[in-house]
């Protein structure tokens, strides 16, 4: 037959193989399984088939399909009952380690292509952080800011970095001074500056406050061109 499949067979029909299956045969032969055998055995786990029948199934010829059904058979995967082949229960056991095989590979594929996918979309995160603070870095040389007022927008360009939310939540002007660690009423003129500038706001919202960078600041750092050397 000249191919790996039929090399195969030829192994498992080896005339210094005994018919007779110890469990260390069992195991040589077992180990050897692969290609058109696998197919023969997938073929048969959901009922008894005609050799014409398996032949139809995998458009191989008589003589090819039945070389390895009469080796699978003297290995004792495949038995055959009048016209029909069925698998053996040893047989039917490696169709199911077969199958859990290669769900475990389809598995561990799948776990690596998300590893991958995660590695990627995390060094693009990363890259895109990078470019972000570079242009508001060229930003500020063109827009100088108080201390306070920079501490604020740094902060909320942090949060947005990482929520890729524009805006916290806090319940009092105090909650936010505390953990921007700043003088509430320095804070309070800050954030009118950067009100008036468009930068950043305060707001009621609901029983607290709502502080974030507007929208047309962000796009216009987003939107901005690569920072010249």
């Amino acid at each position: 037959m000249g191919n790996s499949d039929f090399l195969a067979a030829e192994a498992l029909a080896s005339p210094r193989e005994t018919p007779t299956l110890s469990t260390t045969t069992s195991s040589q032969a077992l180990a050897r399984v692969r290609g058109f055998t696998e197919d023969l055995l997938h073929a048969l786990k959901h009922g008894g088939l005609r050799t014409r029948d398996i032949c139809e199934k995998t458009q191989k010829p008589n003589r090819y399909v039945s070389r390895y059904l009469w080796n699978m058979q003297k290995y004792g995967l495949v038995m055959k009952n009048a016209s029909f082949w069925n698998l053996t229960v040893l047989g039917q056991d490696f169709v199911c380690y077969l199958e859990r095989e290669k769900s475990t590979v389809v598995e561990v594929r799948k776990l690596n292509e998300r590893k991958k996918k995660e590695e990627r979309n995390l060094n693009v995160s990363l890259l895109q952080r990078v470019e972000f603070q570079s242009r508001f870095d060229l930003w500020l040389q063109q827009n100088p800011l108080s201390d306070v007022e920079k501490v604020v927008v740094d902060a909320l360009i942090e949060h947005y970095q990482k929520t890729r939310s524009k805006f916290i939540l806090v319940d009092t002007k105090y909650e936010l001074a505390e953990r921007l660690n700043q003088n509430p009423e320095d804070l309070i003129l800050a954030l009118r500056h950067l009100y008036q500038d468009r930068v950043a706001y305060l707001f009621r919202h609901g029983l607290g406050w709502k502080v974030g960078l507007y929208q047309a600041f962000v796009e216009s750092l987003e939107k901005s061109e690569g920072v010249s050397s």
